[in-house]
């Protein structure tokens, strides 16, 4: 049976792993990609967990005792962006509906390509009403039809 230290011990690499993760952008994206490895995540979750006041786990304890663990929370943090990339995919920036993860995603404005609609109302209404023609950067490229509010 592990002792509470070791197991606190756990829970604090677990913690570390979770906020140096959400920090840096480019682990982010190395997870996104599936290509994070322990060896990339070691140094900022050693940096967390000094700044949260653990130094008894080093970087050996990191490599060695705590592999398995690193290894865990990168693939459950890798699935948990993966799973948010899918629902905003299926997000309308117009009535904030949220799609199934069952339905296909909804399409890009071909402007600026961050807006999604749900409908050709939405993006009618975002382009006229909510002022998103002003703003695109493409907007003075695009078609008039588009500016109008038929499908991107």
């Amino acid at each position: 049976m592990r002792s509470k230290l070791a197991e606190r011990a756990t829970e604090q690499v677990t913690e570390a792993i979770v906020h140096a993760l959400s920090a840096e952008e480019l682990l982010k994206e190395r997870a996104m990609a599936g290509t994070l490895t322990r060896k990339m995540v070691r140094p900022a979750i050693l940096a967390d967990l000094r700044k949260n006041g653990c130094t008894v786990i080093n970087d050996r304890d990191l490599k060695t005792t705590y592999k398995e663990t690193i290894k865990d929370g990168i693939r459950t943090f890798a699935s948990e962006l993966r799973r948010y990339a899918r629902e905003d995919r299926r997000f309308c920036h117009v009535c904030a509906c949220q799609g199934s993860l069952d339905e296909e995603a909804f399409p890009l404005c071909d402007g600026c390509g961050v807006r999604r609609y749900c409908s050709v109302e939405c993006q009618r209404v975002d382009w006229v009403e909510g002022g998103h023609a002003e703003v695109c950067p493409r907007c003075p490229e695009m078609p008039l039809s588009v500016k109008l509010g038929r499908p991107v």
